[in-house]
């Protein structure tokens, strides 16, 4: 259930830092167009083979109207093969920044709509914002938790099954997990969008997802 809540969001990281003063400005960040495509394996290392297959999916973009103000976002589906319960519905977007926006979710009957900034497209190592981790579970249905973000390395060379990306390293400073020593980052290569993400228990690599293969416009 931790790993889970957490590959959803993203919205889910071996690496050497480059330059760790550049600032990454791209064109294009995390690209959001209606039948993009990534799907990750994901790793265990205490079993011998991959746990299961995660997707993301771009499946329609639509707006909202909330307080006089209009919304437009993308819907992302968001799924595991090993898990066909609480598939999660993701509202993506960007803001005028060209910031990665996050509005919120749906799992299964229950919806939110909850916008705070999920990555950042230029930063400096260092920049820390506000984020709303968003968690579901059956009892309390879905809801927001404050949580920050942290930039901790630019052009970081990531390698999966997909190829050789060079990403932006971010940290998830969600307290309720450090409590656990838990820790989460996650690698975005600005150009394709999440490339891996890593969770680390009581100092050591527990889990991983991995890009295995894309298809974006």
């Amino acid at each position: 259930m931790r790993i889970y809540q957490v590959l959803v969001f993203i919205l889910i990281l071996a690496s050497c830092s480059k330059d760790d003063d550049v600032v990454i400005k791209k064109e294009i960040f995390f690209p959001l167009s209606v039948g993009n495509e990534w799907k990750y394996d994901i790793f265990n290392v205490n079993a011998e083979q991959n746990l299961s297959e995660h997707t993301f999916s771009v499946a329609k973009d639509t707006s909202i109207s909330k307080d006089n103000k209009e919304y437009n976002f993308f819907v992302v589906e968001s799924y595991r093969s090993s898990n066909q319960e609480n598939n999660w519905n993701i509202f993506w977007g960007h803001d005028d920044d060209g910031n990665l926006l996050q509005y919120g979710a749906r799992v299964n009957a229950t919806s939110i709509f909850d916008m705070s900034i999920q990555y950042k497209k230029n930063v400096n190592v260092g920049d820390i914002w506000n984020y709303n981790h968003l968690i579901y579970n059956e009892e309390d249905g879905l809801r927001a938790e404050a949580n920050e973000i942290e930039c901790v390395q630019l052009d970081t060379i990531i390698e999966t099954s997909a190829g050789e990306f060079t990403c932006i390293k971010y940290y998830d400073k969600f307290k309720r997990y450090e409590e656990d020593d838990e820790k989460r980052f996650f690698y975005v290569d600005p150009k394709v969008g999440l490339i891996k993400f890593t969770l680390i228990y009581n100092g050591e690599i527990e889990s991983e997802m991995s890009l295995k293969e894309y298809s974006i416009e």
